[in-house]
């Protein structure tokens, strides 16, 4: 047992041995292979990397790709719709608001709610919105909430991107300014464009593109009718003046959105501009190009044809002004009629009228919207210093006027201000330009025709300079003429209470208007020649004596004839649509008629001249205006 027990344990040591040796020669050839190994997996992971390389440059190409194809339709959407406001955080906005606050120096509590209503603006709440903002000029002094709004419309406005992608929020905004001009006050609205002016003067030395936001502005607000329209052909000829790449592109925005309305107020004036750009354009053309037709660059003559176009009212449907009056147009019937309406009041009430030089002058003191507030800066002319008379300073030359204003029973700041300008001017022309540089609204344009007659009572011989004005005052508006009947009706009344030399006078100057044709024979209707007075008879004996005498033939001929040709024939009765209303002109026209005969009777017939060549040319033409009003009542009857 002993010895197979060795025999075993012999066997499994040999069989060790034999596997020791196994093992052995494995191990070596794997010491040996592991160098080929490291090898392959170096080439293999080499081969993934690049792999991996090239599919990442794949990947990079086409999101290349992708981002500017992207691009190019963010490009084209943001040419066709109006471009969105850069978003801006919460605590951002909080130290914008606290910037504005300090600029202003209003609360910033009121500044953030001002500005809170401003962002909510849309077409949908415009009548809401602009109530809201309505009411804060109630609970806060009005001045503060006039700056607030302004200086928050106006940093929105500006806050946009240039050119016609942002025109429909600047008119969204534009009509905004409107509704608070015409139903709060036309402080909001001349505060507003005096800012507005600031920002452009300050931006177009830069040749900023907040330009082109502003000129959209204007043009819009002249659309609004916030403007007149010499504002606008102001600001063209400025731009034409010296053309240049960035001129032309600020006139082309301007006409595209604002020629129509233009042309519709005041066509003469556009064929003047027309004229004057292809002027310009032709003096100013470089030397021909390839690109340049016959000298002149393709932007300017893109420019010339859209003006020559405006001229001759051929308008394009797919032009952008197309689009800015459409939306105009759904702006004013949307919002700011059904706006305006419930607070009484309509579009244009409150034009501001005031030219572009004066806007942009530096030298303009004052808030000049605000009737009076900008007297101060009217020139008066000097009178002629070769006399020994020292010269005056202009401010206690104002003030020695406004003493003698007062003197005179001026009891208010509009009648002081016409009183000064009549009695400062050198001529009816230079008096014309000064009063419509006060800048008078509708209603206190009549204060000038009570100013006038005043004066010209007051003279102690009648001087024409007043009868020159008044013709003047009655072409330029036919609201002169019914304010200048109204005011005599009422001296009708007074004639017995007036001094012979203030008679006379107001006289002559009615005879002036009658024979320039500014006032109607028509408007002695009201007056009774049955009831004579002394007074009566040197008033109306001046007035036909100098009516007759004064003039031609043909004048008195058409002076008269306008009377007995007034009313209407049989067929042209049939004609009105009110019957009634033209019977009663009739009646009026054959009163008067019958007023002047009688009147001839009593106080004509046995008047005398300064001459006898002038008692006989007095008493031939009582005859021939005699003869003219019996064949006119004759034929009436008829």
């Amino acid at each position: 047992k002993k010895e197979e027990k060795k025999e075993e344990e012999e066997e499994e040591g040999e069989e060790e041995e034999e596997e020791d040796d196994e093992h052995r020669e494995v191990r070596a050839e794997n010491k040996k292979g592991e160098p080929k190994r490291k090898e392959k997996k170096d080439e293999e992971e080499a081969a993934t990397k690049e792999g991996a390389n090239e599919k990442k440059e794949e990947e990079d190409a086409k999101e290349d790709k992708k981002a500017g194809t992207k691009a190019k339709e963010e490009k084209k959407t943001s040419q066709q719709k109006p471009a969105a406001t850069k978003y801006i955080p919460p605590h951002l906005r909080k130290a914008s608001v606290a910037t504005d606050a300090n600029k202003t120096g209003i609360d910033p509590t009121f500044m953030r709610q001002v500005r809170g209503l401003v962002n909510r603006l849309s077409e949908a709440n415009f009548g809401a919105i602009a109530t809201e903002i309505e009411n804060l000029f109630t609970t806060w002094p009005f001045g503060v909430a006039s700056d607030a709004v302004v200086a928050c419309v106006l940093n929105v406005i500006l806050a946009l991107p240039g050119g016609a992608s942002s025109s429909g929020h600047i008119a969204l905004h534009a009509a905004l300014v409107c509704a608070l001009h015409e139903g709060v006050g036309v402080e909001v609205g001349g505060a507003f464009l005096d800012r507005a002016a600031t920002a452009f003067t300050e931006n177009f030395a830069q040749r900023s593109d907040t330009c082109s936001t502003l000129t959209l502005l204007f043009a819009h607000l002249y659309n609004f009718k916030v403007l007149h329209s010499s504002l606008i052909y102001g600001m063209v000829r400025f731009l034409l003046d010296s053309l240049d790449e960035f001129k032309v592109e600020l006139l082309l925005l301007l006409v595209q959105n604002a020629g129509r309305q233009l042309r519709r107020d005041d066509a003469d004036a556009l064929k003047d501009i027309v004229a004057t750009a292809r002027d310009k354009v032709l003096s100013t053309a470089p030397v021909a190009t390839p690109s340049q037709a016959g000298g002149v660059p393709l932007r300017l003559r893109f420019m010339l044809e859209t003006l020559e176009e405006l001229k001759n009212n051929k308008h394009q449907q797919d032009a952008p002004s197309s689009d800015a009056a459409v939306l105009c147009a759904r702006l004013i019937k949307q919002g700011l009629h059904p706006y305006l309406k419930r607070k009484g009041t309509s579009l244009g009430a409150n034009e501001l009228k005031i030219t572009w030089a004066e806007l942009t002058s530096p030298e303009k003191k004052g808030r000049w919207w605000l009737v009076g507030s900008a007297f101060a800066t009217v020139n008066y002319s000097k009178a002629d210093t070769s006399t020994s008379l020292p010269e005056q300073s202009p401010q206690r030359a104002d003030e020695k006027l406004q003493a003698l204003a007062r003197q005179h029973h001026m009891n208010t700041d509009v009648r002081r201000a016409i009183f000064c300008v009549l009695v400062s001017s050198d001529d009816y022309l230079d008096a014309f330009g000064h009063l419509f540089e006060l800048r008078l609204k509708d209603q206190q344009d009549r204060e000038i025709v009570h100013v006038l007659l005043y004066l010209c009572a007051q003279e102690k011989t009648y001087n024409p300079f007043y009868t020159h004005l008044a013709v003047k005052l009655c072409s330029h508006s036919h609201n002169f003429r019914f304010s200048f009947q109204y005011s005599f009706w009422d001296k009708f009344k007074l004639l017995d209470e007036l001094a012979p030399r203030a008679l006379s006078n107001l006289a002559k100057l009615l005879a002036h208007l009658v024979a320039s044709g500014a006032i109607s024979l028509s408007a002695l209707k009201v007056v009774d020649f049955s009831s004579v007075t002394a007074k009566f008879v040197l008033f109306w004996r001046t007035f036909f004596t100098t009516l007759l005498c004064d003039y031609p033939e043909q004048t008195v001929t058409d002076a008269y004839g306008r009377l007995t040709h007034g009313a209407a024939s049989g067929e042209q009765r049939m004609r009105r649509k009110v019957l009634e209303a033209a019977e009663k002109m009739q009646q009026d026209f054959s009163k008067v008629k019958q007023g002047i005969l009688m009147f001839y009777i009593q106080g004509m017939d046995s008047a005398t001249a300064a001459s006898r060549e002038q008692t006989s040319l007095l008493r031939m033409r009582v005859a021939l205006t005699r003869r003219l009003i019996n064949n006119s009542m004759a034929a009436d009857t008829f």
